[in-house]
């Protein structure tokens, strides 16, 4: 019974579901200990953010007496990672949320003065427009970085096919910002995919076991990419 459930396991979904942190991490805690094998290789256990795998750490330490070999990424960490084992040669996005933020500062002023833009115009009016406009830029760059993930097939029809957003001034900017360089998460996450339609077999240097914690919720491409990496093993 006991092999029959571990054979299962290798290739399945597991999800356990709870409102009290304490218990569910007993049970990661608990499975990890269970199924670890071989103590040189590193278990990944993802996170949503880095209080989140800094509390993990040490509630192992607590049960386990001593914590090593757990390495404990961010959702976007990880899925680079998955990035890179399929397109080793990809270098970082220069579509980070940081550099995001000063393209979109870059092209704001000239597109302030067209007819797209105007419900923005009062954000840059009174004292310090200079400040303004960096605090405006960094509130877009939060959401354009989200769009990336969770709507990633509305940002390529605004770059592919001259879609507009409702309020139109979104689409012109995404557009003026990825005139020059498009290699964004959207794109890369698609040719990912493509490659992976093409490709048997999931490529070397990726987890054989994966576990998530503390996550309410996965943008469905990430999703879509965990079900195809299952699929290959």
């Amino acid at each position: 019974m006991y092999q029959e459930y571990e054979e299962e396991a290798k290739l399945a979904l597991i999800i356990e579901s709870g409102n009290q942190l304490e218990k569910l991490q007993y049970s990661l805690i608990t499975e990890i200990c269970r199924a670890q094998t071989d103590p040189f290789v590193a278990e990944t256990v993802v996170v949503p953010n880095p209080g989140m795998g800094r509390w993990l750490l040490h509630r192992f330490a607590i049960h386990q007496g001593i914590v090593a070999n757990v390495e404990l990424p961010l959702p976007a960490g990880f899925f680079w990672r998955v990035v890179k084992a399929w397109f080793p040669h990809r270098e970082l996005s220069p579509f980070d949320k940081e550099t995001l933020a000063w393209r979109i500062q870059a092209k704001l002023p000239a597109l302030m003065k067209t007819d797209s833009f105007a419900s923005l115009r009062h954000y840059l009016e009174g004292d310090d427009p200079d400040l303004r406009l960096f605090q405006l830029s960094r509130k877009i760059a939060d959401v354009f970085d989200q769009y990336l993930v969770f709507r990633p097939e509305m940002v390529l029809a605004w770059e592919e096919k001259g879609e507009n957003s409702p309020d139109q001034w979104q689409s012109v900017l995404w557009r003026a910002i990825t005139e020059e360089e498009n290699s964004h998460r959207a794109r890369v996450l698609l040719e990912l995919s493509n490659e992976m339609d093409k490709s048997g077999q999931v490529p070397e240097g990726l987890p054989s076991r994966v576990h998530f914690f503390g996550l309410n919720a996965l943008p469905p491409v990430y999703l879509e990419i965990l079900d195809r990496s299952e699929e290959r093993r």
